[in-house]
């Protein structure tokens, strides 16, 4: 069974708020990265810290850019969403091309696929067969 216009609706509002948390959200880590460099750190060159803190802000730095990949991906399914929403492809399991059931997608508006499906996957790629 097709959504309805106002399910879709439903899931383009969820998808449009989670854009917008997503960017709210690398915006404050970028912020924060800017704020963790140390004025010397920016050019490269580290003129009074002790290796200990060097360190220390790499890892800091590392855990930022980790996140901020996270984020992006995530936006990147939510764009594919909307895109697959105008395509007219939205709401269809890519492996068996059965319906996923709105209860799924307003929970997941990025779901690809159904949950038999989901649950094969996990199941495979956490069993490695």
């Amino acid at each position: 069974m097709a959504l309805t216009s106002e399910e879709l609706a439903q899931i383009r509002e969820k998808l449009a708020k989670q854009r917008r948390q997503g960017e709210k959200k690398l915006k404050f880590l970028e912020e924060s990265i800017l704020q963790k460099q140390d004025p010397a750190a920016r050019d490269g060159v580290y003129y009074s810290q002790h290796p200990a803190e060097i360190g220390t802000d790499a890892n800091e730095r590392e855990k930022f850019y980790r996140i901020a990949t996270s984020e992006h991906r995530f936006l990147y399914r939510v764009d594919e969403a909307m895109r697959r929403i105008e395509a007219g492809e939205y709401g269809k399991c890519e492996n068996c091309g059965e319906d996923i059931p709105f209860s799924r997608l307003l929970v997941v508006p990025t779901a690809r696929t159904c949950v038999v499906c989901q649950e094969e996957a996990e199941r495979i790629r956490f069993q490695g067969w």
